[in-house]
């Protein structure tokens, strides 16, 4: 995969763990003008939200695996991996989330194979380094990508009782994120 022609720019991908049982709506013909709508027009910014939904959710993956499951989304997808401006985050209820990652991380038997994880706990940044392929004349060639996940724990127990609720709350979390890089 040579992830250096993917044409679309992202300010920010989303990644929505599967605890948090909530996911951005379709998008419709009206979506922009219907309010209860959250779907990706609701972001102040190009903004793409990967769900944990599905495949990953049915899985039980752990909290490393869905580190790697959103890894490979970002690869097999649509997305400029060298784009110093866009920012991931994965969205999250699970609190322990960051350190349970970490603990199983560590506990890694083959990590000579696997990417490089480096965890800030003051940041709750996950850094990850690894190769991947890039097509030069055919000739294909490994070349080191460096991804930071921003983990990001919702509260929503105590602000929202419903989807459209919850997914306001992920979308204003983000804006005001993405808004304060811009500052």
């Amino acid at each position: 995969m040579d992830l250096s022609t993917h044409k679309k720019k992202w300010d920010a991908v989303v990644l929505v763990d599967a605890c948090m049982t909530t996911s951005m709506d379709p998008c419709t013909d009206n979506c922009q003008l219907d309010v209860k709508v959250n779907c990706i027009h609701r972001f102040n910014k190009h903004v793409h939200v990967v769900s944990c939904n599905g495949f990953a959710s049915f899985m039980r993956f752990t909290d490393s695996q869905t580190v790697l499951y959103f890894l490979w989304q970002l690869l097999k997808g649509d997305f400029n991996l060298d784009d110093e401006d866009c920012r991931y985050f994965i969205i999250t209820q699970d609190k322990g989330f960051f350190r349970q990652t970490f603990k199983e991380w560590t506990r890694q038997k083959n990590q000579k194979t696997m990417p490089v994880m480096i965890f800030d706990d003051k940041t709750k940044e996950i850094k990850i380094w690894f190769d991947a392929e890039k097509t030069n004349g055919g000739v294909k060639r490994s070349r080191p990508h460096q991804v930071i996940f921003e983990i990001i724990n919702v509260d929503f127990d105590a602000r929202s009782t419903d989807d459209i609720a919850r997914q306001k709350i992920i979308v204003d979390e983000i804006n005001a994120l993405i808004s304060q890089e811009a500052q």
